[in-house]
């Protein structure tokens, strides 16, 4: 079982590269 501070973690790692992705994308087209 995965605890939930890491869920928590995780999912705060995926917003965030998931927002720079979008950002860097933006910029190159």
């Amino acid at each position: 079982m995965i605890s939930a501070p890491c869920v928590y973690t995780l999912k705060i790692v995926i917003s965030l590269t998931l927002k720079v992705y979008s950002f860097v994308w933006g910029t190159i087209a």
